[in-house]
């Protein structure tokens, strides 16, 4: 649950900080350079906060901004149901490895 939850979020986050990154090359703003890499926009400095798009060529940002927003639930459905998977396939193999364990002591100590 809490990691779809943050799944979600992080799309969610994501978007917010592509939009900011359109809105700064509509508005034909210039960008910051990282200062030990002068190929790469620093978007964090530029205006755009975030880690989403750490090093990114702006022509991926800018596709991301272009896509829909994330629909709620959208990012965080997946990775609830695997959880949900995992826990019931851990909860039925420790109910049938103590079942197991159970059976053999009670055969083992029966008069």
């Amino acid at each position: 649950m809490i990691i779809a939850i943050d799944q979600q979020r992080s799309a969610e986050r994501r978007f917010e900080q592509a939009v900011c990154v359109a809105r700064l090359v509509r508005d034909k703003r210039p960008f910051k350079m990282k200062t030990y890499d002068q190929t790469k926009i620093d978007y964090d400095e530029s205006g755009c906060p975030g880690y989403s798009f750490y090093g990114e060529p702006l022509e991926a940002v800018l596709a991301f901004a272009r896509s829909s927003p994330p629909a709620p639930l959208e990012y965080a459905v997946q990775p609830f149901f695997i959880g949900l998977a995992i826990s019931l396939a851990s909860g039925a193999a420790s109910f049938c490895c103590f079942w197991l364990i159970g059976w053999l002591c009670a055969g083992f100590t029966r008069d």
